[in-house]
């Protein structure tokens, strides 16, 4: 992916220049439309080895207007010195859930990993705060027909 292309990301969206300090340095960036998956996904710091520096991802959520909601960044670490430090990841659910009352406010949201920048705009005819009350009923009929299933096979069992 060119440079031009993600410059083009960026005069689409300028509100990010704000608050991503190195875009310029980004060899990627796309735009997409968010769905259930994107709800899972983690930011925060892997793991490395003595070698080589860690990189960390980052979540950040925005208004429709451009205005920072919430964000989750992650630190350049170096292992000697936390080389047994276990780092706390952060998923965009999580974010989500803990914003509560303001969540129905986030339109786009924005995830900077090794592989570059991406911007999940709300779905079409929806929101981003609708997604995630759709992932929860999906989880909670899996639930549902998981425990169906169970009692069912203990039914079985015992005749």
């Amino acid at each position: 992916m060119s440079k031009y292309h993600v410059q083009a990301v960026f005069e689409q969206f300028p509100w990010l220049k704000e608050h991503l300090k190195d875009y310029e340095g980004l060899r990627n960036a796309t735009v997409s439309r968010a769905d259930t998956k994107i709800l899972d996904f983690s930011a925060g710091c892997s793991e490395g080895n003595v070698y080589i520096l860690l990189w960390c991802s980052q979540i950040f959520l925005f208004s429709q207007g451009g205005d920072l909601v919430a964000k989750h960044e992650g630190r350049w670490y170096h292992p000697l010195l936390f080389f047994w430090t276990r780092f706390r990841k952060t998923t965009v659910r999580e974010m989500l859930i803990k914003l509560q009352t303001q969540a129905h406010a986030v339109s786009y949201i924005v995830t900077i990993d090794p592989l570059g920048c991406v911007v999940y705009k709300s779905p079409k005819g929806g929101t981003i705060e609708g997604l995630l009350q759709q992932a929860e009923q999906e989880k909670a009929a899996e639930r549902r027909s998981a425990r169906r299933s169970a009692q069912e096979e203990i039914q079985r069992l015992a005749s």
